[in-house]
């Protein structure tokens, strides 16, 4: 995935399980970012060329994720296997999840979770502002971050539990990287 979110997101590409295998062996990365088959193009795809689609259990059983900092999850099916492998994982303080299928009872799974510091969970429409509860029992969560607009009464249970909560727009992420544009921009352009 690219890690410089544009005009349109980020840019990413799928990856299947034989992929999986490759990366796992590059045990000197900090940060991993693994994006699987969006639901719309998984028709696309032949397994016999492409391989396997991941699903959350695949990465889960990855080696790499005992040597990780950072995760970044982005269109994978069943994820629940690798949310449940977190606690497990306290090398890993920044944890973010992008178009998943996930619900506020998923991230019950991540209450143990005793090194993930940061956490960013954006394009996850199931996900509703009672989450923050429990989103407020991972012990070390200092910062969350979301592109849900969430009422500032749901604010403040962050704040009483000293949690920085930051309403982040997904799509319009470039400035913060990178400032304000500079020159000509056609809006159509993938171009930052």
């Amino acid at each position: 995935f690219h890690t410089a979110r544009g005009l349109r997101g980020d840019l990413s590409s799928p990856l299947s399980v034989k992929h999986l295998a490759m990366i796992d062996k590059l045990t000197a990365l900090h940060s991993l970012g693994l994006s699987g088959v969006p639901p719309a193009s998984a028709l696309d795809y032949d397994p016999e060329e492409f391989g396997l689609p991941i699903k959350g259990s695949d990465i889960a059983n990855m080696r790499l994720l005992s040597k990780l900092s950072a995760l970044y999850i982005k269109d994978v099916p069943m994820i629940q296997p690798l949310l449940s492998s977190m606690p497990q994982h306290s090398n890993i303080k920044e944890l973010t999840l992008v178009e998943l299928d996930i619900t506020d009872r998923d991230l019950k799974l991540l209450e143990t979770s005793k090194g993930l510091q940061t956490l960013r969970i954006f394009r996850c429409p199931k996900l509703t502002k009672e989450a923050a509860l429990t989103l407020c029992q991972i012990k070390g969560l200092k910062h969350f971050y979301t592109d849900e607009i969430w009422p500032l009464s749901t604010q403040n249970i962050f704040k009483g539990h000293k949690i920085d909560f930051n309403y982040e727009h997904y799509d319009f992420g470039r400035e913060a990287l990178f400032g304000p544009r500079r020159g000509p921009f056609k809006q159509d352009s993938l171009e930052f």
